[in-house]
């Protein structure tokens, strides 16, 4: 019988690596898949959608939630909190829904749905996708210290435990999330599939570096803007980015007098790999201004590494260790704009052009399909081989 696997997210998994690829994989497996989740905007493989309602964005109802918000964390109501939750996403119909179904596994890529997870788990097991440390997710941030934190630190303790099986991205947050909640999540890395690519050749006096993802403050990329103030001429930038469009402003005009950055259109998910291979660096300077920040070990790493780039990082640890052990592209001293520019200056031709070769041979054991073999021996042994 055909096993049937629910994954329930606060995302469009379409455009988003996790889900997405936890989708793909079941598919390959063969399972019935249910997803209930924000719409899709492109296709993905699942045989029931569910449609959580993303939330009103008026000044009363974001008031509203922000009461019941602090409220539920002040008084610490796990009633309140449900409550909250059940509104902001109309959960009640799709919880009625789900609970007239029989899975055998649920995934659940976000804290904040555990607890319908298991309001409507019957017999199913769970996986949580723990896609980064949640007590601490917007830390720099004193309202949601005030009003957030005391709710997720206790859906951790009453949930995680819980689990069949707690999945996170890097060494660091598995550690934190052991030490914190006695829990020992498997580590899963955030990788992209396979690409049969091969490095770009360099030209001789062009090194074309590129950075692509989320503009958040919080990741301070005005650093790199300033490194470009201070490379030598053969270098170039291009930024592809999603995210805060005043931050993506505010970026601009501070270069706008450099002729050495672009500012291009996102790349389409699907497309992130092949439209990657045409440079030569990938720049991972990511400011560890949080937490979890401090920890990643961010998809554009792997996906640097896949499209066969030299990486740039600052001292992140656990990003420095992928690209130390892998000799797949070189670490500054500090976060400091001025440090990043003297070792860029300080690269030759031959040195970046050696770590994009090794980044070709890392990019063949780095990537989701062999990433993936321990979820496939994990959900394996928790509902068994379909029939």
């Amino acid at each position: 019988m055909t096993k049937r696997v629910l994954i329930l997210g606060l995302v469009d998994p379409s455009g988003n690596p996790r889900p997405r690829r936890m989708i793909e994989l079941c598919h390959s497996l063969g399972y019935h898949i249910s997803c209930a989740s924000f719409p899709l905007k492109n296709a993905l493989p699942i045989d029931v959608q569910y449609n959580f309602k993303r939330p009103a964005m008026t000044f009363a109802s974001r008031l509203l939630r922000k009461i019941i918000g602090a409220s539920a964390s002040l008084l610490n109501s796990a009633f309140l909190t449900d409550k909250l939750y059940e509104s902001r996403w109309s959960l009640k119909k799709i919880q009625r829904d789900l609970k007239q179904q029989n899975f055998d596994l649920i995934v659940v890529e976000d804290l904040q749905l555990l607890s319908l997870a298991f309001k409507i788990k019957n017999n199913a097991k769970i996986i949580f996708d723990a896609r980064e440390y949640y007590p601490l997710q917007l830390e720099n941030s004193l309202f949601w210290r005030l009003t957030e934190k005391r709710t997720r630190i206790r859906l951790c303790r009453t949930y995680l435990g819980q689990c069949d099986r707690v999945m996170t991205v890097s060494p660091g947050l598995a550690a934190k999330y052991k030490q914190e909640f006695n829990i020992d999540p498997i580590l899963i890395r955030s990788m992209p599939n396979f690409v049969d690519h091969k490095p770009v050749k360099m030209e001789d006096d062009k090194i074309k570096m590129v950075h692509h993802g989320v503009a958040n403050y919080n990741r301070k990329l005005e650093n790199i803007v300033e490194t470009m103030r201070h490379v030598d001429g053969r270098y170039s930038l291009d930024f592809y980015l999603t995210g805060s469009a005043a931050y993506q402003n505010k970026l601009k005009d501070s270069a706008k007098d450099l002729k050495n950055i672009q500012f291009l259109p996102p790349i389409e998910f699907t497309k992130i790999i092949t439209s990657l291979n045409q440079y030569d660096i990938g720049l991972c300077f990511i400011y560890p201004s949080t937490f979890n920040l401090k920890y990643c070990l961010p998809n554009k790493l792997f996906e640097f590494i896949q499209a066969r780039l030299a990486v740039i990082s600052g001292p992140l640890i656990d990003v420095e260790d992928i690209i130390k052990d892998h000799e797949a592209g070189f670490v500054s001293d500090s976060f400091e704009p001025k440090e990043m520019a003297d070792l860029l200056n300080s690269l030759q031709t031959e040195d970046i052009a050696q770590a994009k070769k090794n980044s070709h041979k890392a990019a063949k054991t780095l990537n989701y399909e062999e990433e993936s073999l321990q979820v496939k021996s994990l959900i394996h042994q928790l509902i068994g081989e379909d029939a």
